[in-house]
């Protein structure tokens, strides 16, 4: 038998003996959207339970304010090349002018991108706007305040300083945060390495994991830390297997991401009857396999799937390397993986 794994830009082909018990585990099958741009357009105009983009940006914007435009990094598979041209096309017929508009790269913890990674994703789409990266290490902050689990609430400010705030993003599973997508792009998207750091100790508490929001800390935190400063409208992008968008959520914050984490759900859960002796994990590709600190992210949401004891065999191309300075120099210094939780326990750092 032959099965294909992704593998950075390519497969790896896998040969497995005809008299292995070999199960193929698949999100579900689900067709794109036969024209996106045309339902990316509809979910501006009619997006959930908020006003639609156009009337916003008409009321709230003047001449002399400024719109801020999260979007994602090069760790995830946003489909600039499809969204931005419609997107940008959308605001200029709102009266808005390419000067007013700032693109704003969530990195969080991130590794900046370097200028091959920007021209890979944009191209020349954004060619005339203003074009900022997040990056924790080096963006100017404000406080906002702290959160009730006391996370100290630190944005970045040109983020806090616009006038209307706009998130672009995708949704995809996260390991201890339960979703990507919607409030992740605040924080820990545009937030300072403290704010990250104190919200992410918490993936020690109950209820945390890939797929679990209610009642997950990590995510709860997040909500409540993004709330500080809010976002007057999200756009929440599915992405198929095919990394062919099928599903579009956009409006409120949280709103319209509870309703693209449903749809979501319905595809890339799947019920797992017996406990395997051996697992075969592919992270899915470039982006997602970039580095090891991004790829590892698929061994926790299917770590279930093997028996206690078992074999795991992984394949991730991390054509850059750990991706983590701290991860990097952990793994280095540490024997066990109990070695780096006692670590992490006592003083995290991400």
């Amino acid at each position: 038998m032959r099965y294909k794994m992704p593998f950075g830009n390519g497969n790896i082909i896998i040969n497995i003996s005809e008299r292995a018990n070999c199960v193929e585990i698949q999100p579900k099958s689900i067709i794109p959207l036969k024209d996106p741009v045309e339902s990316f357009i509809n979910t501006l105009n009619h997006p959930i339970k908020a006003n639609s983009l156009r009337g916003m940006i008409q009321k709230k914007v003047t001449k002399e304010d400024k719109i801020v435009v999260v979007i994602d990094d090069q760790t995830r598979n946003f489909p600039f090349k499809i969204i931005l041209p419609p997107f940008i096309e959308y605001v200029r017929d709102c009266g808005v002018q390419d000067s007013q508009v700032c693109f704003l790269i969530a990195c969080g913890a991130h590794k900046p991108p370097s200028k091959e990674h920007l021209n890979t994703m944009f191209g020349n789409l954004l060619k005339g706007f203003m074009l900022k990266i997040s990056s924790s290490e080096t963006a100017d902050y404000i406080s906002l305040g702290t959160t009730s689990r006391n996370t100290p609430v630190l944005i970045n400010q040109t983020y806090v300083g616009a006038a209307f705030r706009i998130l672009l993003t995708d949704i995809t599973l996260h390991y201890f945060a339960g979703f990507g997508g919607d409030r992740k792009s605040i924080l820990p998207g545009v937030a300072a390495r403290s704010t990250i750091e104190s919200n992410h100790k918490l993936l020690f508490k109950k209820g945390v994991g890939p797929g679990i929001l209610d009642g997950n800390p990590v995510h709860e935190d997040m909500l409540e830390g993004a709330k500080f400063i809010g976002a007057d409208f999200v756009c929440n992008i599915c992405l198929n297997d095919q990394n062919k968008i099928f599903h579009i959520a956009s409006g409120r914050l949280n709103e319209a991401f509870r309703t693209a984490v449903n749809k979501y759900k319905e595809i890339f859960s799947v019920r797992v009857t017996k406990q395997a002796d051996l697992l075969l994990i592919s992270q899915g590709g470039y982006p997602y396999d970039i580095n090891y600190y991004q790829s590892q992210k698929a061994l926790q949401q299917c770590i279930k799937a093997v028996k206690p004891g078992g074999t795991i065999i992984y394949f991730t191309q991390s054509s850059e390397g750990i991706g983590n300075e701290v991860l990097e120099k952990n793994l280095r210094i540490f024997n066990t993986s109990d070695d780096i939780l006692k670590v992490l326990e006592q003083e995290f750092r991400q």
